[in-house]
C-alpha cells in the first residue's frame, strides 16, 4: 500500500462516515429553518482553492499524508486531517470542533481501514491542534 492509496482510502471511508453529519454551509446545501446545511466535502491533499470562492465549499475536510517512515516490517505514514467550517458569527469555530469530534469518534470506532483488509490501522496517540491564526479558540 502506498501513501496515495492510504489517502484515497481514508477519503472514501470518511466521506461515508461524515454523510450523516450536517453542518452550516455557504452555497449548495439543504435549507433547514433559516440555515443552509450539508455534510463536509472530503478532499485528497488540498482544501478548496480560496481563489475559487472557497466559502461555497465549506464545510470541508482535507486528508494529507505529510510524513512517513519505512522499515523491514512495514511503515508508518503521518496523516493530517485539515478541517474548514463556515460561520457567519463568532460561533463558527464550534462547527470545526464538532466536525473534529465526529472524526475522532469515527477513528475510535474504526481504527482500521477496510479498503486494505485491515492492513492500515491507526497508531495511537492521535493528535490534534488549532493553527495559530485561526479565529477561535485563540485568545483575543
Amino acid at each position: 500500500m502506498t501513501d496515495v492509496e492510504l489517502v484515497k482510502g481514508l477519503v472514501e471511508q470518511l466521506t461515508e462516515a461524515m454523510a450523516e453529519h450536517w453542518y452550516s454551509a455557504a452555497g449548495d446545501g439543504t435549507e433547514i429553518g433559516d440555515e443552509t446545511m450539508r455534510a463536509p466535502e472530503v478532499h485528497e491533499w488540498a482544501p478548496p482553492d480560496p481563489e475559487c470562492d472557497a466559502d461555497e465549499r465549506h464545510p470541508f475536510v482535507a486528508i494529507r499524508a505529510h510524513a512517513g517512515e519505512d522499515d523491514a516490517d512495514g511503515g508508518t505514514v503521518n496523516v493530517a486531517v485539515i478541517i474548514g467550517g463556515y460561520g457567519e458569527d463568532c460561533t463558527g469555530w464550534a462547527e470545526v470542533a464538532a466536525i473534529r469530534n465526529a472524526i475522532r469518534a469515527w477513528l475510535y470506532a474504526s481504527p482500521t481501514l477496510r479498503a486494505f483488509g485491515g492492513a492500515a490501522r491507526l497508531v495511537w496517540p492521535a493528535k490534534w491542534r488549532v493553527f495559530a491564526g485561526a479565529p477561535r479558540p485563540e485568545p483575543y
